[in-house]
C-alpha cells in the first residue's frame, strides 16, 4: 500500500477532549489499491498526506469524518504505518506495523477577524534602539576582523589581500621604520618577548567557524563601554589574550534597526579605520 499506509487512521482530540470519530467503510478515505514502490538507499519516499477539511461550526453535521468544525486547539495523533487496511479489505502482515508515530497541535483562528497592526518601528522607546555594551561586544570581533579565506590565502602565500584593512589586517601587516609612536603601547601590544606566528594564527582564527579571523575575539574582551542614543554610538573596547593586548574607540550607526560598526581608531598609533559601503575597511592616517 502506498496512499494509505496506515494501521488506523489519525486520533483526533477537540480543545473539551472529546475524540472526533473516525473513518469505518471505504467512502471515508477511498479504496486503497497496492503499488509497487522501489528505492534506493538513503532515498525518500511520502507515504501519505493528511487532507483535514476546516468548516465553519454552524456547517457541522451528524457524521463528520476528518472534518473540523469551528475555533479552538486540537490535537492530531499519528497511530501506526503499514498494516491491514482500515476496512480489513486489504491486509498486510509486516514487522514495521505500529513503528510510526507522530502529534500535531493544531490551533484553529477566524481568519476574517481583523488582524493587530504590527508595531512601528518608530514607537519603539528610544531607550530600546539604543546600543548597548553588551550588543557592542557580539558585533565587534567581527567588525575587526579579515574574512577567514582572506586569512587563510594570507598563511598559505605569506601576502594578505590588501581590499580589506581593517584593524587585523593592520596588526598583521603593520612593520614600522622607525621607533614606535608615544604610549603606542596603550593602542596594541605584544606581551610575549617573540612573535609565535603559528600561535597568533591560532589566536585569530578561533571565529573560523564562524567565517572570520580577528585580533578581537568576544573571550578576549575585558571592558566594553558605549554611549548611545538612537541612531548613533561611540565607545571603548580592551582586549586581552595570552599574546597581547590592545584598546581600541570605535563608533557606530544604526542602519534600518541595524547597528553597524563604522569606525575604530587607535590614536597613539595614529591610525584611524573607516568601513565603507562595501563592508571593506579602509585606513586613514590621524593628523596630530
Amino acid at each position: 500500500m502506498r496512499e494509505y499506509l496506515q494501521n488506523s487512521p489519525p486520533r483526533i482530540i477537540d480543545d473539551e477532549g472529546r475524540p472526533y470519530p473516525t473513518p469505518t467503510i471505504i467512502n471515508d478515505f477511498g479504496e486503497q489499491t497496492p503499488v509497487r514502490l522501489t528505492l534506493a538507499p538513503g532515498k525518500e519516499s511520502e507515504l501519505y498526506t493528511l487532507k483535514l477539511v476546516l468548516r465553519p461550526i454552524s456547517e457541522k453535521q451528524k457524521r463528520n469524518v476528518m472534518e473540523i468544525y469551528g475555533m479552538g486547539n486540537f490535537q492530531i495523533q499519528e497511530t501506526g504505518l503499514v498494516g491491514n487496511s482500515w476496512t480489513g479489505t486489504t491486509r498486510i502482515g509486516t514487522a514495521f506495523s505500529g513503528m510510526f508515530t507522530g502529534k500535531l497541535e493544531l490551533e484553529v483562528k477566524d481568519g476574517l477577524s481583523p488582524r493587530p497592526r504590527p508595531k512601528d518601528p518608530e514607537d519603539a522607546d528610544p531607550e530600546s534602539k539604543r546600543l548597548t555594551p553588551q550588543q557592542a561586544r557580539k558585533l565587534l570581533p567581527k567588525a575587526a576582523s579579515l574574512r577567514y579565506e582572506d586569512f587563510e590565502t594570507g598563511l598559505k602565500k605569506r601576502k594578505l589581500p590588501n581590499a580589506n584593512q581593517s584593524p587585523t589586517y593592520f596588526v598583521l601587516t603593520f612593520a614600522p621604520s622607525n621607533e614606535l609612536p608615544k604610549d603606542a603601547d596603550k593602542d596594541f601590544d605584544w606581551i610575549t618577548d617573540t612573535i609565535n606566528p603559528n600561535a597568533v594564527a591560532e589566536a585569530l582564527a578561533i571565529s573560523k567557524d564562524s567565517g572570520f579571523a580577528s585580533i578581537i575575539q568576544e573571550r578576549y574582551i575585558t571592558e566594553c563601554t558605549c554611549e548611545s542614543d538612537d541612531q548613533q554610538a561611540q565607545g571603548r573596547v580592551k582586549f586581552k589574550c595570552d599574546l597581547y593586548t590592545g584598546s581600541m574607540s570605535f563608533k557606530a550607526t544604526n542602519v534600518k534597526g541595524d547597528w553597524v560598526i563604522r569606525e575604530f581608531e587607535w590614536p597613539h598609533l595614529g591610525v584611524r579605520f573607516i568601513r565603507g559601503d562595501d563592508g571593506n575597511w579602509k585606513q586613514d592616517k590621524i593628523r596630530r
